[in-house]
């Protein structure tokens, strides 16, 4: 049994992200193009017309961008946009990995504008991250599952046709996405 650890956030690790550091794995994620989706939002609230059916908040990995982006979607869903700004974000709390997120988006709103075909590639590729983020996890749900109750050989055929569903479903949602009309 692997050693439990603190996350960078200040919460405690789970036996799946115990397993992975162990095992030299890290979870896929890109703490810097998250902090540019949500910043780009948080800049130009509106583009979320054209690209909310892209994200939701499994997209994101790091706790605080995702506690943002909901917000900012929260506040469009009502047509609030006027109160999705910079000055919303500025809250000061006790919490320095959520201080620390938020500096970096304001940092980031300051010194870039990213093209809205930039931006649906930067939010495809945070899908694909969280699409191997559940990938991992569905291995390791599945492993687990099967361990103890068939022999390796079943467990292994089992295992490939569950993620062989998972992959199949995941390009025809990927295929969606890319339809006209979205």
């Amino acid at each position: 049994m692997p050693e439990i650890k603190i996350k960078p956030d200040g919460q405690q690790e789970g036996i799946f992200e115990a397993i992975l550091r162990e095992h030299n794995f890290t979870a896929p994620f890109d703490y810097n193009a998250e902090i540019q989706v949500v910043g780009a939002l948080l800049k130009a609230p509106l583009r979320l017309e054209e690209l909310h059916h892209m994200l939701d908040s499994n997209t994101f990995y790091d706790k605080w961008t995702r506690v943002m982006y909901e917000n900012i979607y929260k506040l469009f869903q009502k047509g609030e946009t006027e109160k999705i700004n910079p000055d919303a974000l500025i809250l000061k709390t006790n919490d320095e990995h959520r201080d620390r997120v938020v500096h970096d988006i304001l940092n980031h709103i300051h010194t870039e504008h990213i093209k809205t075909d930039e931006l649906t590639g930067m939010i495809k590729a945070l899908n694909e991250l969280a699409f191997k983020r559940s990938m991992l996890n569905e291995a390791f749900c599945i492993m687990e599952d099967a361990y103890d109750t068939s022999s390796p050989i079943s467990r292994k055929v089992a295992f490939a046709e569950e993620i062989s569903k998972k992959i199949i479903q995941h390009i025809d949602n990927l295929n969606k996405l890319n339809e006209p009309g979205h």
